[in-house]
């Protein structure tokens, strides 16, 4: 019964992955950032982390903002008692520079970190953690997943080289429905 619900859950999630890149952003449903947010909470449920990225089987999957955080309350919303992998508790964090961000398994490179892009990206590829961003040249700067909006709808932009430089793997899933930039 339990692996029926933990199923059900990933083929719900897999479900609201695919729909979102097709929703529109219009003023009458969720915002920008509301969609981006459950994009970051689905992306852990399509990337895969080495074991050696969580301390213990139990210890949180950690998703940090880095820089000014864009979200407001809705990660914390939507991620509450939700688990990535089905038993990693999910923490939010907020932090200010690489080095803490080091220990986070998915960081958000805000907008406002645009002068230390680079540098940033640089330090945090070394680790075992997904970098995504929503800045337009995100990829081209070294980052692994970007939020591009393409005629009024949110697509993914996946540079699977990274991840895979990274030792994270990407699902099928999420590949089919990303544009693969490789830089």
């Amino acid at each position: 019964m339990l692996l029926l619900s933990s199923k059900f859950k990933l083929i719900k999630c897999f479900f609201w992955l695919l729909l979102i890149p097709i929703m529109p952003l219009q003023s009458a449903g969720p915002s920008e950032y509301e969609l981006k947010a459950a994009f970051l909470h689905n992306l852990s449920n399509f990337i895969t982390w080495p074991s050696k990225a969580f301390s213990s089987d139990d210890a949180p999957f950690l998703l940090c903002i880095l820089g000014s955080d864009p979200f407001g309350d809705n990660l914390e919303a939507i991620t509450g008692n939700q688990k990535v992998a089905g038993q990693h508790s999910i923490q939010v964090l907020k932090v200010t520079n690489e080095v803490d961000a080091k220990e986070c398994h998915l960081v958000f490179v805000s907008s406002s970190e645009q002068n230390k892009m680079p540098k940033i990206l640089n330090f945090l590829n070394n680790f075992h953690i997904l970098t995504v961003g929503d800045t337009e040249d995100f990829i081209e700067h070294g980052g692994m997943i970007m939020f591009a909006t393409v005629e009024g709808k949110i697509k993914l932009f996946i540079s699977s080289d990274r991840i895979t430089a990274s030792r994270l793997k990407a699902s099928a899933q999420l590949l089919k429905i990303a544009k693969i930039v490789n830089k």
